[in-house]
């Protein structure tokens, strides 16, 4: 869920490991850019996204009730913007946060937030986070994160969905860690720019 430049950038790691995807698009010429030519034309536009594994859809509800895993990525910002037409339940599915930041006004993590609003239970949940760019992503360049999740089983699932020789991954099992120390690194890089 989300087409911004981290989104686009887990899709082409995802198709590049000829994983499908359902992908929530909800910009109408992004959705057929990527239908007719294979790149979203605002984010990472030189990136090729292989139509072979891809189903843009602006149908969160859709999306959602196809998928075993559910990879959020979009801005902390308009996350419950975003989710805010879904009636589908994520209960029984993988929740995958690769969101930095918290809900605004709530001050909850995207992973709080997720179980206490959505009844995901913890074990279902899972962070994606690291020191990676979406633009070296999807150059292919070699990155590293780590995907936590309190459930070994699925933290090892999500792995094995977005590793592979130039995107490697580690494991933990402190998703509320993961998550925190991912958001403190942007406030600890604001202030040292300051």
């Amino acid at each position: 869920l989300g087409y911004g430049s981290w989104a686009t950038a887990i899709v082409k790691t995802l198709t590049f490991n000829h994983h499908h995807v359902d992908w929530l698009v909800l910009n109408d010429d992004i959705r057929e850019s990527l239908l007719t030519r294979s790149r979203n034309p605002k984010y990472l536009p030189w990136c090729y996204i292989d139509q072979e594994f891809i189903t843009p859809s602006d149908d969160i509800n859709a999306v959602v009730r196809n998928a075993d895993i559910v990879i959020l990525a979009m801005p902390s910002a308009f996350f419950k913007k975003f989710l805010e037409p879904l009636t589908e339940s994520l209960a029984e599915k993988i929740v995958v946060s690769a969101v930095k930041g918290i809900i605004p006004g709530d001050y909850l993590t995207i992973v709080e937030h997720i179980h206490k609003y959505y009844d995901v239970p913890m074990a279902n949940l899972a962070v994606v986070t690291g020191p990676s760019h979406a633009e070296e992503v999807a150059q292919l360049q070699l990155s590293y994160l780590t995907v936590a999740s309190e459930s070994v089983e699925n933290a090892e699932t999500v792995r094995n969905l977005l590793a592979n020789e130039y995107f490697r991954c580690s494991l933990s099992t402190d998703v509320l860690g993961v998550e925190a120390a991912a958001i403190m690194k942007n406030i600890y890089a604001v202030a040292v720019g300051i």
